[in-house]
């Protein structure tokens, strides 16, 4: 249960900080030599939730919609 929290948690801020949150964790966390890598798999990671939150928010809508329709 708590790491699913902390997973939630530092999703949340990845997603909200942008580019300068994630440079600095990643500057914080890793060497230079696998910072490059990290921040690739970090931005797909970002690309990918924005995508399914994205797809979550179309199918929400289209079930609100759907009862309102004659």
């Amino acid at each position: 249960m708590l790491s699913a929290v902390t997973v939630a948690i530092l999703t949340v801020f990845l997603l909200a900080g942008g580019p300068p949150m994630l440079a600095r964790m990643t500057s914080a966390l890793v060497s230079d030599l696998n910072s490059a890598h990290v921040i690739g798999v970090i931005e797909k990671i970002r690309a990918e939730v924005g995508r399914f939150y994205a797809t979550t928010a179309l199918i929400n809508a289209g079930l609100g919609l759907a009862p309102a329709a004659p």
